[in-house]
């Protein structure tokens, strides 16, 4: 499966040689594929946010709330594929002031955007740590009263 992540930030980083490792063909889509701010050792091509959008059959969105349009644009044409929102959409350097009105997530308002099938994913854990080496944890999460009263 080819796999385009959108953005080189923390979470991009972390996802895109996990998803390597596992055997899927990986592309990091960017705005300057050339800029040596995204130089590392990963190996993993990087192309133009287009060029790695339309080849690709699962889109990974690992950026700012603040550059969604933007992005989005970049993409072109979702139809058909499935987008993987990384995305918490609060102003970290607020106190966490959400960006998206409190009845929304921002899931939907991406969906409301493009007619990519929009997925929730790798938001609600650490990217360093959990998502780029998931053995450092030595077991699973601790189930809730709730979970363990469900079949």
């Amino acid at each position: 499966m080819r796999v385009a992540i959108i953005g080189k930030g923390n979470v991009g980083k972390a996802l895109g040689p996990a998803i390597a490792r596992a055997g899927h063909e990986v592309v990091f889509g960017v705005r300057d594929p050339e800029s040596p701010k995204h130089a590392t050792d990963d190996d993993i091509p990087l192309q133009t946010v287009g060029d790695a959008v339309s080849a690709a059959d699962i889109v990974i969105l690992a950026i700012n709330w603040g550059a969604v349009d933007n992005a989005l644009a970049d993409c072109g044409d979702l139809k058909g594929k499935v987008l993987i929102d990384c995305i918490n959409p609060y102003d970290f350097r607020n106190n966490f002031a959400p960006l998206v009105p409190s009845d929304q997530s921002a899931a939907k308002v991406i969906a409301g955007k493009t007619a990519a099938k929009v997925v929730k994913a790798f938001n609600q854990v650490g990217a360093r740590r959990a998502i780029a080496s998931p053995s450092h944890f030595n077991s699973s999460p601790p189930m809730t009263r709730m979970q363990r009263r469900w079949p």
